[in-house]
């Protein structure tokens, strides 16, 4: 890691560190959300069965959480859900490449928001929240230099993209006030984005 990533991952804990709880929670729902889209795709979703179902019930649970909507779905089934599908003999399996690579790093990132809403009761969900948000960075990293850009010369790198979406949720959970007014807007912003990285996603040789 260099010295300005560390520094940024520094800073990025300090800003978590000033959120509440149920804010961080938030911050790694709207960060799943960003790559929700991804396993909606076939060549993403085949590599692994019960990927799409598990993100999706994983999803679910976060954003009825998010939304102060009651659910059924439990945290911990889910876990073992998630575990089912990356682990083997009770250890993690070997990083698989081509799709299923970037399979398994939505999978992760499900797993991080379902744990901050699990820590959400003693304040014990940083951790979850930071590696939600670092884990979003690299993917998106990844696909800035791997894919063309879809909009032409001129666009904005997702990279970027992805920087701005992080500093005005952190912005928004961060003044404190909650609810759907609130959480909804970004919500809508983050699942445009999801649509932006999906579409860049595809364009890659091997996920068409």
């Amino acid at each position: 890691m260099t010295t300005d990533a560390a520094d940024e991952d520094e800073r990025l804990r300090a800003e978590l560190g000033r959120v509440a709880p149920w804010g961080r929670a938030v911050l790694a729902t709207l960060a799943l959300r960003r790559l929700s889209l991804v396993l909606e795709e076939d060549g993403f979703a085949e590599p692994l069965p019960d990927a799409r179902t598990y993100l999706r019930r994983a999803l679910a649970y976060c954003v009825a959480r998010m939304r102060q909507e009651a659910t059924d779905l439990d945290p911990r089934a889910l876990r073992a859900e998630y575990e089912a599908l990356v682990m083997a003999d009770g250890d993690y399996a070997e990083e698989p490449e081509g799709p299923a690579a970037w399979t398994v790093d939505v999978l992760d990132v499900a797993e991080y928001a379902v744990t901050a809403w699990h820590g959400v009761e003693d304040g014990g969900n940083e951790v979850a929240c930071f590696d939600a948000l670092i884990a979003v960075d690299s993917f998106v990293d990844m696909i800035e230099e791997m894919s063309p850009p879809a909009a032409g010369e001129g666009a904005p790198p997702l990279t970027d993209l992805e920087a701005v979406r992080r500093i005005r949720d952190l912005e928004a959970v961060g003044a404190g006030a909650f609810g759907r007014a609130v959480t909804d807007p970004l919500d809508e912003a983050s699942l445009r984005l999801a649509h932006v990285y999906r579409d860049r996603l595809v364009t890659l040789a091997w996920a068409q």
